[in-house]
C-alpha cells in the first residue's frame, strides 16, 4: 500500500499493476483471474473495462482463450477522460483494463486519476507492437507499474519462450506493414526473438 501523508491526515495512493507479453501469452487470462480473486477473497468491488474495438469473443465481456469471462464496459479509444471517469462507479474499488495498447493517452490520464483516488488498477496488454517496438502506453505504465507480470508464449517454429506476435498472411510472414496494430488472432504467431521477422526502419551497422 502506498500512501502520502500530509500534517493532517494520511491519503492512500492506488497500487498499478502491469500484465504485458506477446499475443497467446494468456494475458486476459491473468487479469480476469486476478480481478475475481480480488472480489471473491477480498470483497472488493470490481469494474473491468475493454476497447470496444475488441470483439473477436464478445462486445460485452472480457473473453480468455481458457474460457474465463468477465462482463465490462466497452470505450471508445477516442474517449476522453472525464467521460470514461464517469462511466466507472465511483464505488469501485479496484478497476481491470483489457487491451491496453489499443488506448491513448486519456486512459493513461484516467488511470492516474483512479491511482490517485485511492483505487488499485490492473492492465493487460501487448509491449510491443508489429515492428517489434514498444507501445507508448504500455511502456509509460510498466514505468509507473508497483508490480509487473511478464507472460510468455511458445514460439510456433521453434517451442521456446516468445515475446514477439509476428504477423502472418497465407502461411509467410509479412515483414513490411502499414499499420502497427491489426486486431484479430488467426493472421498472428507467437515467436521467439530468433524467428521473428520484420523488415528494420534503421537497420544497426557495427
Amino acid at each position: 500500500m502506498s500512501e502520502k501523508t500530509t500534517e493532517n491526515f494520511t491519503h492512500r495512493i492506488g497500487n498499478l499493476t502491469v500484465i504485458t507479453g506477446p499475443m497467446f501469452s494468456e494475458k486476459s487470462n491473468e487479469l480476469i483471474s486476478s480481478l475475481k480473486k480480488i472480489e471473491l477473497y477480498q470483497h472488493k468491488k470490481v469494474a473491468a473495462l475493454k476497447p470496444d474495438i475488441e470483439n473477436r469473443f464478445s462486445h460485452s465481456e472480457i473473453v480468455s482463450r481458457t474460457g474465463l469471462k468477465m462482463e465490462c464496459i466497452s470505450f471508445s479509444k477516442d474517449e476522453s477522460t472525464q467521460a470514461i471517469i464517469r462511466a466507472v462507479p465511483s464505488d469501485c474499488d479496484t478497476i481491470g483494463i483489457d487491451e491496453i495498447q489499443f488506448f491513448g493517452d486519456f486512459m493513461y490520464k484516467a488511470i492516474l486519476c483512479w491511482l490517485e483516488s485511492g483505487k488499485d488498477v490492473f492492465v493487460s496488454g501487448l509491449d510491443l507492437d508489429l515492428l517489434g517496438n514498444p507501445f507508448k502506453i504500455t511502456s509509460s505504465l510498466l514505468s509507473l507499474a508497483d508490480r509487473t507480470i511478464r507472460k510468455h508464449a511458445y514460439c510456433s517454429k521453434c517451442g521456446q519462450e516468445a515475446k514477439y506476435s509476428q504477423l502472418v498472411s497465407n502461411g509467410r510472414e509479412v515483414v513490411e506493414i502499414d499499420s502497427v496494430i491489426k486486431v484479430g488472432d488467426s493472421d498472428y504467431e507467437p515467436r521467439c526473438k530468433n524467428c521473428f521477422v520484420m523488415k528494420r526502419q534503421n537497420d544497426c551497422c557495427l
